[in-house]
């Protein structure tokens, strides 16, 4: 149940994260405790950033820190019983931003509600989300052995708040379309003529530079995320100094970002690349042919190797906050084939960008992974199945 100084998290695209409610409307109802499809009055807690582009626009929407809301209950912590016996409980509370009109204040739902909301009016609520609470019922007979909190693995899991640094990449923008079914999406991009590509991924766009914006610039943007995806890079394209400046410096100020805020600081997923090493360490299952292709790789992107590798080399020795690395092997455009190698893998396979979007989509949800560096090809496994075995094997990619 929901009542003064309860906290929810904020489930939709209107910017807040978390509120704190301040009262129950209908206040005769449940002696003053509000539960699912009932409306209170709340502060913002946490609220991502607002970009430049938004601050400056007179229609965006601007959601901040201490505003004052009205939003509406869309499922609780507290067990539910069916008049058909079954129960049915989420492992947070949650709500949607109101306007005046009592219409939700955003676009989009971005995670699991209650379906209960039908019978209290909200049909429109919970035909946007993304999944209601009906296909998930635990039998009453369960309740002696219900968790406190429902497995990472779990569908009702709560909506996170996703960051993805090089949003408009060929990867990030489809990972944004995957994740975005299910969490908050935010993508921070260094071009504003890239929101219309961001928004039609259904992400948030955010206007940020890893070259020319501050450390406390980033603290500010990464605010707020659970899941931060580094996709960035200069890909082997720009000059030496830019680089540099991407790969090394600026992954390197998404880590000090990170480091700097509060806790619980949020999870990082870095995608770098196969055979990021020092040059002088040959993996023990190379064979003549992966060699070959370090070699050709190395002669042709020899600053990219580097500095992707001193970045690398960075991270892993970090230990503030928790972070997977994915390194897939030669990207290539056509179309998924959800089939992959990962672990131990020969480089001489290559690997459709959609495997690798839906690699770091399931990674997004797999706090296991923590502490791994991950080679991922072309292969014969489902990719969940291979992403399984290699994080329970424990084996990291990383050799040094």
């Amino acid at each position: 149940m929901i009542g003064l100084k309860s906290t929810l998290n904020v489930i939709d695209n209107s910017g807040a994260l978390l509120v704190e409610c301040v009262n129950v409307l209908k206040q005769k109802v449940n002696n003053g405790w509000g539960s699912v499809g009932d409306e209170i009055v709340c502060v913002v807690k946490r609220a991502r950033p607002i970009s430049a582009a938004a601050a400056s626009s007179t229609t965006a929407l601007k959601v901040r820190r201490g505003d004052v809301r009205r939003a509406v209950i869309v499922r609780t912590t507290k067990s539910i019983r069916r008049p058909d016996g079954r129960l049915i409980r989420f492992d947070d509370n949650a709500a949607v931003l109101l306007n005046n009109k009592r219409e939700m204040l955003g676009t989009r739902i971005g995670g699991v509600v209650s379906a209960d909301l039908r019978m209290k009016g909200w049909g429109k609520l919970v035909s946007l989300a993304p999944k209601s609470a009906h296909e998930s019922y635990i039998n009453l007979g369960q309740l002696n052995s219900l968790p406190t909190l429902l497995p990472s693995t779990d569908p009702l899991n709560m909506s996170k708040a996703v960051t993805i640094i090089g949003g408009h990449g060929k990867v990030a923008l489809r990972l944004a379309h995957l994740l975005s079914k299910k969490h908050k999406v935010t993508s921070i991009v260094r071009f504003s003529n890239q929101f219309a590509d961001i928004e039609a991924a259904s992400a948030t766009p955010f206007h940020l530079s890893l070259e020319n914006d501050s450390l406390s610039d980033w603290v500010d943007a990464l605010q707020g995320a659970d899941v931060v995806v580094f996709a960035a890079g200069a890909g082997g394209k720009g000059t030496p100094d830019r680089t540099e400046a991407v790969d090394y410096k600026g992954a390197l100020k998404v880590f000090d970002a990170i480091e700097a805020l509060h806790d619980p600081k949020p999870r990082l997923v870095l995608v770098s690349a196969v055979d990021i090493r020092d040059p002088e360490k040959i993996p023990d299952h190379y064979n003549e042919g992966d060699i070959q292709v370090s070699n050709r790789i190395r002669a042709a992107i020899p600053n990219y190797m580097h500095w992707k590798y001193e970045a690398d080399k960075n991270l892993v020795k970090r230990t503030a906050f928790q972070w997977t690395i994915l390194r897939p092997g030669g990207l290539r455009d056509d179309s998924g084939l959800g089939k992959v190698s990962i672990g131990k893998t020969h480089i001489t396979q290559t690997i459709p960008r959609d495997d690798v979007a839906q690699a770091l989509a399931l990674l997004v949800d797999r706090p296991d992974a923590a502490g791994l560096a991950l080679d991922i090809v072309g292969g014969d496994t489902q990719i969940e199945e291979a992403l399984d075995a290699a994080i329970s094997k424990r084996e990291t990619a990383w050799i040094g």
